[in-house]
C-alpha cells in the first residue's frame, strides 16, 4: 500500500512540474503576475515606478515557488486534509478508521488532479497564450465565466463550484464508506461536503481582504 501511495504522490509531482515548467514555457511568468497585479486595488494605488518594481521582484520569485510549491505543498495538503478527514468521519459520522486509511482515501481521490493538469498543459498548447487563464485552465467551474472586473470574493466563490473538486469529492465519499461498512454513502459525502464548504468559506474571507 505504501509503495502504491508513494507512486500516486510521485505521479501528481511530475504532473505539477511538468505543467508549471509548460506554463513558463509557453505562457510566461510575466503575463500572469502583470495580471495578477494590476487587478489588486492597492496594487493600483502606488506610483508608476513602484509597480513596475514590485512586478520585476515578483518575476524573480514566481518560477521557485512555481516548482518548490508542488514539491512541498503536495504530500502537505494530501496529510492535513487526511488528518482532518479522520476527525471529522471519526468523531462526527462515527466512522473508525485509522490516519493511514484516511491518508490512503485521500491518495486515491486525489488522482483527479492528476488528470486535470494533464488536460491543463493540452489546452495550454491548444489555446493562444493571451487566452489561457493557469486559475481555470479547463472552465470547469463557474469562476471562468466571471468578469475579471468582478470582486476577488465573487470569482472564489463561483470557482469553488468545479467539476474536478465534486469529482474528488464523490471519490473520497466512496472510499470512506467503503472502507466503514455502516456509513452510507450519502453519509460520507456529507462529511466531506461540510469540510469543503468550510474551505469555501476561508477562500472567500481571504479573497476579500486581497480586495
Amino acid at each position: 500500500v505504501l509503495i502504491v501511495l508513494s507512486g500516486l504522490m510521485l505521479g501528481m509531482l511530475l504532473a505539477a512540474l511538468a505543467f508549471t515548467y509548460c506554463y513558463g514555457q509557453r505562457i510566461g511568468w510575466e503575463r500572469m503576475m502583470r495580471h495578477d497585479l494590476e487587478s489588486n486595488t492597492q496594487f493600483q494605488s502606488l506610483p508608476a515606478d513602484q509597480r513596475e518594481q514590485r512586478i520585476q521582484t515578483s518575476l524573480k520569485f514566481a518560477p521557485i515557488i512555481g516548482y518548490v510549491a508542488p514539491a512541498v505543498g503536495t504530500p502537505i495538503y494530501l496529510l492535513i486534509v487526511a488528518g482532518v478527514m479522520m476527525l471529522v468521519m471519526s468523531s462526527l459520522m462515527g466512522a473508525q478508521l485509522s490516519f493511514k486509511q484516511s491518508f490512503a482515501i485521500v491518495a486515491y481521490s486525489s488522482l483527479t488532479g492528476l488528470v486535470s493538469m494533464i488536460l491543463g498543459i493540452v489546452v495550454m498548447y491548444i489555446k493562444s497564450p493571451e487566452d489561457f487563464d493557469i486559475r481555470n485552465p479547463l472552465a470547469f467551474n463557474g469562476g471562468a465565466f466571471i468578469s475579471s472586473e468582478a470582486p476577488k470574493w465573487v470569482t472564489a466563490l463561483a470557482s469553488s463550484f468545479d467539476v474536478f473538486s465534486f469529482w474528488t469529492m464523490a471519490l473520497m465519499a466512496t472510499g470512506y464508506a467503503a472502507t466503514t461498512r455502516k456509513m452510507k454513502w450519502s453519509k460520507a459525502f456529507t462529511g466531506v461536503v461540510m469540510m469543503w464548504l468550510v474551505w469555501v468559506v476561508i477562500k472567500i474571507g481571504w479573497a476579500a481582504l486581497r480586495g
